[in-house]
């Protein structure tokens, strides 16, 4: 038996579906990673506007 459950908690709507979602995105653009970490705070701005 297992446990597993299709479905998401939606973080735009905070609602659950019972569906897969369809579109994926990412916290920061990929190139952010390629900052070293001690200089992301200085040089990376993210505000409800970018994300």
């Amino acid at each position: 038996m297992s446990n597993y459950q299709e479905g998401y908690l939606c973080r735009c709507c905070g609602k659950y579906h019972n569906e897969l979602p369809m579109s994926y995105g990412s916290p920061v653009p990929d190139y952010c990673y390629d900052i070293p970490s001690e200089e992301q705070e200085s040089r990376i701005e993210m505000n409800e506007e970018f994300s």
